[in-house]
């Protein structure tokens, strides 16, 4: 078919039932993540007329977080509370267009522009272009940017990998578009996508300050004992037995109302081979054999719980140094991996070793479950839940250049402290992650040798304030709530 007549019809057919083929990419239409609110707020500033209302928003993540949902629910959202005679909606995948003909997005927008009528210039609806997978055409931004600059009745959503960010330049992201990454699920956002249950948690931010830039132990523990009520009431609306099924599987919308593991893990890992076989490969462009390397990296990776260095990961697998610091590079910039230095001066982050975390535990337990027991021993329940802790703090701190997030090294083998949460400019906050029950030690050790305004321990304890050693015991539920 000719690829013009066959963008037509696409184009054609989604303007006239885009609704009745976008329901099916959704898990519940009535429930909707955070972002979808400030997809909202962004729309109505730009119908409501706002001079300087942001009418490009890209939104990057891993695959399976929800991207196409979010987008969908967004149209449908658009369809139903607006006039659809005063408006033009126009949802593209480019992983439905492109595979099918050699066309790229440039094509397709003139081929709409043709649908409406008119170029875009002379557009004079309000005009709403959902773009899937943008990914896919490496010249998608510049695209879109010489098309956004014609007409300010033009409004775009685009979604796409991790690897998306990287096809941005300073003129695209920040001036023109605002960026909104997606991540895995929050613990609150799986109960209400999961189990219907939203706890309100309007206290969110209160909870990160004080948690994280009160002045001392004391204040922490003052404020935490006001607020206990509250938070002790918010976590009673959960199941705590939903905890391990969101530790396993629960981070990734699609493993939601899966009650067959073996299923999850095989979405999984199709899941992991679709960043491999293509968002890798936008990032850089390695050999079969490269890859297969990879793959090997990410399970060596998965089944560990220590800090391995480059000289012995390249051991391993047959590889020079160089080789294994671009693979773990590229794993960062398609975010199936997260870092954490250890902790120090500039010098110290680059020559010590590095402790890799996953972005979705999910992840980790697919790969694990692969080459070893399944069984959720502790020490792996314990690895996955450092992999949402880094999560935690890479999506709150990190990304925003607000904290960076390290791990105590020690040349002899000393017992520290999970994390060193170095809020910029300001102070330290050594943290200890448990579980179940677990003593003071580790953070008691840690705070010996590096200065920190104070300890937190989340764990299975109630709140409680060791004011000798500047530490607070906190339920690991609050971190959770926060």
């Amino acid at each position: 078919m000719d690829s013009e007549l066959y963008i037509r019809q696409y184009l054609n057919q989604q303007l006239e039932h885009g609704h009745q083929a976008l329901s099916l990419k959704l898990i519940d239409s009535q429930k909707s993540r955070l972002l979808i609110r400030k997809l909202q707020r962004y729309i109505q500033q730009f119908l409501g007329g706002e001079k300087q209302a942001d009418r490009w928003v890209i939104i990057p993540g891993l695959r399976g977080v929800g991207k196409t949902t979010i987008l969908a629910q967004t149209y449908i959202w658009l369809e139903a509370t607006h006039n659809i005679e005063d408006i033009n909606l126009i949802y593209i995948s480019l992983d439905e267009i492109i595979p099918q003909l050699n066309s790229n997005l440039n094509q397709v927008m003139q081929v709409y522009a043709q649908v409406l009528g008119h170029d875009w210039i002379n557009c004079k609806k309000p005009t709403f272009v959902f773009i899937d997978e943008v990914q896919l055409d490496i010249n998608w931004a510049q695209t879109l940017k010489v098309i956004y600059d014609k007409n300010p009745n033009l409004f775009f959503i685009c979604s796409g990998s991790s690897a998306t960010y990287l096809q941005l330049n300073a003129d695209v992201a920040g001036r023109r578009a605002i960026i909104e990454r997606l991540y895995p699920l929050a613990f609150t956002e799986y109960q209400l996508l999961a189990y219907d249950k939203d706890s309100s948690p309007h206290f969110k931010d209160e909870l990160m300050t004080i948690l994280y830039y009160s002045d001392s132990a004391d204040i922490v523990f003052k404020k935490l004992k006001q607020k206990r009520l509250l938070l002790d009431r918010a976590w009673a609306k959960y199941d705590s037995n939903n905890l391990d099924h969101y530790l396993t599987m629960g981070t990734m919308p699609f493993a939601l109302h899966q009650t067959n593991r073996e299923k999850t893990y095989i979405a999984l890992r199709g899941m992991i081979d679709q960043v491999i076989n293509n968002d890798i490969q936008a990032v850089k462009n390695f050999n079969q054999g490269s890859l297969a390397v990879i793959r090997r990296l990410m399970f060596l990776l998965a089944d560990s719980g220590d800090v391995v260095s480059l000289e012995t990961l390249g051991k391993v697998l047959g590889v020079d140094k160089k080789q294994i610091w671009e693979m773990l590079d590229t794993l960062l910039k398609t975010e199936l991996l997260i870092k954490v230095n250890a902790y120090g001066n500039h010098y110290t982050a680059t020559r010590k070793p590095a402790r890799y975390h996953f972005m979705s535990p999910a992840i980790r337990l697919t790969l694990a479950s692969s080459i070893s027991n399944r069984n959720l021993t502790i020490a792996r329940r314990g690895r996955l839940l450092e992999d949402i802790v880094s999560l935690y703090y890479y999506q709150n701190f990190a990304i925003n250049h607000k904290a960076d997030l390290t791990y105590p090294y020690s040349v002899n083998n000393q017992k520290n402290c999970d994390f060193i949460l170095k809020i910029l400019n300001s102070h330290n906050i050594a943290l200890e992650f448990s579980l179940g029950k677990k003593d003071i030690k580790q953070l008691v050790a840690t705070m010996k040798t590096i200065d920190c305004r104070y300890g937190l321990m989340f764990s299975d304890s109630n709140l409680k304030l060791i004011k000798d050693q500047n530490i607070i015991k906190i339920p690991i539920h609050y971190f959770f709530l926060s």
